[in-house]
């Protein structure tokens, strides 16, 4: 504006020059049939100010579009530099997982573990998750009558168990011990892997005998026999323990899958899975979108929580150290074969009990039930040596 305003003063000394050049003269004149006329001096006098308004609006063009079209350039250059940037990262070649031949070291301690990254964002993996479910048809089948006769004649739960796929094994993500009784669960970004979560199911699913029984035409008497009243009931359950863990933020889920699964994802984020999540309590059903208030939090060391699942109604509950929290859902007659899971993201320990410990199910009323139940026949005919505490 300071254009502007020098070329009003030049107006007003133009206009006090002329004024003393007239000298006082006429500005307005009188014609000779009485009509009134600007002189020469009027006629000067105003197309220098018409020339001057036309100069301060020429001026003031020109500063806005200095000002105002440098920020615009300006603007328009950053925005290229970030694209530009953007474009150079997209270009880079993404690195490849590791190979198995040179497996990174063994990471068996909790006491100094690596830093947990921050989690991806989760609708990549959500997006993921439903390709994979696109590619892969779900296996709602059971195990073959013979092995079914096995597992019913069996003393224990000891042919359940947690298998991680192979690629969490391999890059030793997940550690196993205790003939699948305890996992180490550590994942981070250093380890290969894109996502942080991990999930683990266990080899072999839930399954009401009864049914199998009558559809199969399984014989078993011997079986029968000894367990007349707790064969056929359909409760399955099991528990996980946290026994040690990195930090306040890492997160475990359990609850069922079906088979397959992607290893990356969290019971309860995708379709035909339900979880119950430590850090918030939330129930999760077919999607991370689907979320619901349902327990207390249990992301303390020692925190015991348990799923069960009872076959013929397709209940599926949860508990937190012995307590029932009510039905998280039913299944209803859904014909889909469930599998024990567990999930992570972060570094933990957790013990698994499928009914086969001698410490028994904090839960109490599950203890009677299924193969190898503490409390059921097997129980009672244990070597007398063998003394399991009730409580």
């Amino acid at each position: 504006m300071i254009y502007s305003y020098n070329i009003i003063i030049i107006i007003i000394l133009i206009f006090n020059h002329l004024k003393s050049v007239l000298g006082g003269g006429t500005i307005i004149v009188v014609n000779q049939d009485g009509n009134k006329s600007c002189s020469s001096g009027c006629i000067a006098l105003f197309s220098l100010l018409g020339i001057g308004v036309a100069v301060a609006i020429s001026s003031c063009v020109y500063w806005y579009s200095k000002r105002y079209g440098s920020k615009k350039k300006y603007n328009s250059s950053s925005n290229m530099m970030i694209t530009n940037d953007l474009n150079d990262l997209n270009d880079l070649e993404q690195p490849s997982l590791p190979t198995y031949d040179s497996q990174p070291p063994a990471y068996s301690e909790l006491s100094n573990p690596p830093p947990v990254p921050p989690t991806l964002i989760h609708s990549e993996s959500f997006d993921d998750a439903e390709e994979f479910f696109r590619n892969n048809e779900t296996i709602d089948s059971l195990p073959s009558n013979d092995v079914i006769q096995e597992l019913l004649n069996q003393d224990d739960y000891s042919y359940w168990r947690f298998t991680p796929e192979k690629i969490l094994m391999q890059l030793e993500i997940v550690i196993v011990g205790n003939n699948g009784r305890e996992l180490i669960l550590n994942n981070s970004k250093k380890k290969g892997l894109k996502y942080n979560e991990i999930m683990i199911q266990s080899n072999l699913p839930f399954f009401n005998p009864k049914k199998i029984i009558n559809n199969e035409k399984i014989e078993l008497e011997e079986v029968k026999e000894k367990n007349n009243d707790n064969l056929f009931e359909d409760l399955h359950y099991f528990e996980i323990t946290i026994v040690e863990k990195s930090d306040d933020v890492t997160k475990i889920a359990i609850g069922l899958t079906t088979n397959p699964y992607p290893y990356y994802r969290l019971p309860g984020y995708n379709k035909y899975s339900i979880g119950y999540h430590s850090e918030n309590g939330n129930k999760y059903h077919n999607s991370q979108f689907n979320l619901q208030e349902y327990g207390p939090k249990w992301s303390e060391i020692g925190d015991t929580v348990g799923c069960g699942y009872r076959s013929s109604s397709g209940e599926v509950f949860f508990t937190k150290d012995g307590e029932y929290l009510g039905v998280a859902h039913s299944y209803g007659d859904d014909d889909h074969v469930w599998y024990p899971t567990i999930g992570a993201e972060g570094t933990c320990k957790i013990e698994v009990n499928f009914g086969d410990s001698h410490n028994m199910f904090k839960y109490k009323p599950a203890r009677s039930y299924g193969p190898g139940a503490q409390g059921g026949w097997l129980y009672k005919h244990l070597d007398p040596s063998k003394k399991w505490a009730e409580d």
